[in-house]
């Protein structure tokens, strides 16, 4: 589901209960938070390199920070994407 209001777009992720037929928001993202997405991939790669080479003592700690901050971030973001999304009616 693509959701455009006021040039701003958010793409929703969501099941329909077989059941009851009621809509579950499963993820929500935006512009920003694939941005973000992308960052944090980048830097789950670069660290999955240094420790299967055996670098894992080496790791730069501020790279493992960083990457721990990026995806606390998108999590908490994304979260409040899927909040707000399940204020609003959809059709």
């Amino acid at each position: 589901m693509h959701i455009s209001q006021f040039n701003y777009s958010i793409y929703l992720q969501y099941f329909i209960c077989p059941s009851c037929g009621k809509l579950y928001f499963v993820q929500a993202d935006d512009d920003e938070t694939l941005s973000l997405l992308n960052d944090v991939k980048r830097m789950f790669v670069k660290l999955c390199i240094l420790r299967r080479n055996g670098k894992e003592k080496n790791t730069p700690r501020s790279l493992n920070d960083k990457y721990k901050n990026a995806n606390a971030k998108l999590s908490s973001l994304r979260k409040n994407l899927v909040e707000n999304c399940q204020n609003h009616h959809f059709e």
